[in-house]
């Protein structure tokens, strides 16, 4: 055998061994892949589901659902899931737990009385219990001025949070109003006399 048969009889032999090197690595980088991430699955997604609905989408990747929380959102219904950990998509170790929001629906809240009260304090309330300002009117009345005199919705009302309530206030006593005696062919002593009992004076005389 020449030198030229042995260097390619070597360069065989060891392409041969190259080449199952790398498949004995492929082969275990697999198997490591399989051990590592067999065992994780993606978490769905949950929001708008029930507890009931989503124990079962759960249970197909081998998770479980735990609530951790519950509170009012007018967005989502009452008993459906607001927001998840882990997000949905995310990849997760099986048997792991996925931490859920539930919804409370819209809270319903009582109207205050706010009759009495001045313009500020009984916006501050509105604002106070989640509520929203609505039409202000204003009326005469003998009570002082920019107080609630009436409201709407009434007081005990159940409505929901982010509801408006609207005010009647005050706007003080109403100006008071004469109607014009006939004073034609009275005396300016008698005019001055009628025109005084009711607050007027006359101003001035003009005689023709």
């Amino acid at each position: 055998m020449t030198l030229r048969q042995y260097s390619l009889l070597a360069l065989k032999i060891g392409a041969i061994a190259a080449s199952s090197g790398l498949i004995l690595a492929l082969s275990f980088y697999i198997s490591i892949r399989m051990v590592v991430f067999g065992n994780e699955t993606a978490v769905p997604d949950l929001r708008g589901q029930t507890p009931a609905e989503s124990t079962a989408l759960l249970q197909s990747g081998g998770l479980t659902l735990e609530t951790v929380e519950e509170r009012y959102d007018p967005r989502v219904p009452a008993g459906a899931v607001i927001s998840q950990v882990p997000a949905a998509g995310a990849v997760t170790k099986r048997n792991r737990k996925v931490r859920v929001v539930l919804s409370l629906g819209t809270e319903v809240l009582t109207v205050p009385d706010l009759t009495g009260q001045t313009e500020r304090r009984a916006t501050l309330e509105i604002e106070r219990l989640g509520l929203r300002l609505g039409e202000v009117s204003r009326a005469s009345s003998a009570g002082p001025v920019d107080r609630v005199l009436a409201q709407d919705p009434m007081p005990g009302t159940e409505i929901f949070r982010g509801d408006r309530v609207s005010l009647l206030l005050s706007r003080g006593p109403r100006d008071r109003a004469y109607v014009m005696p006939d004073l034609n062919g009275r005396s300016v002593t008698e005019v001055e006399r009628a025109l005084s009992t009711v607050g007027f004076r006359l101003s001035r005389t003009t005689y023709k």
